[in-house]
């Protein structure tokens, strides 16, 4: 009824696993990627009952960095054991190399609609790549996006 029309053929995300690793091989491959071994209940224990600790817009604490800090040979040691691994997104070395602050017009709320400047440090190190998936919402629907050419989001 309101005249929209899926673009075909329809993208499924569990299709495109391979796509999705060749991304987060070119995020390795510049070192803003790290594994992450913690579970969330071990996050929650470094964190819990710390009422000053930094937390995202949503209330959420962020993570307390254990593995980023982690050194390399034990990153490798735990790697070469089978444990498994989230892949975190370092946002401070990966905000750090942007050329220009990253930034959308909002628009929706009358007139041109507002510019926003996005920040993404405040959401903390996110885990573009699950232990038992081989990736993420934030990891999938950048590069399906990028992918499909899709330039405008509308979301209600």
């Amino acid at each position: 009824w309101l005249g929209l029309e899926w673009e075909t053929p329809v993208r499924r995300q569990s299709e495109h696993f391979g796509e999705y690793a060749l991304a987060l091989d070119q995020l390795r491959n510049l070192g803003v990627v790290y594994p992450c071994f913690c579970t969330r209940g071990e996050i929650s224990r470094a964190v819990d009952g710390k009422a000053d600790w930094p937390r995202d817009p949503d209330g959420a604490p962020l993570y307390p960095g254990t593995c980023k800090r982690m050194g390399r040979e034990q990153r490798e040691a735990f790697l070469m054991t089978g444990r498994h691994a989230a892949w975190r997104l370092d946002m401070a070395d990966a905000s750090a190399r942007l050329e220009q602050p990253l930034g959308w017009r909002e628009f929706g709320e009358g007139g041109d609609g507002r510019d926003v400047r996005a920040e993404p440090q405040v959401w903390g190190d996110v885990v573009v790549a699950r232990r038992d998936v081989p990736t993420s919402y934030h990891l999938a629907v950048v590069v399906d996006d990028a992918l499909q050419g899709v330039t405008d989001v509308a979301r209600g």
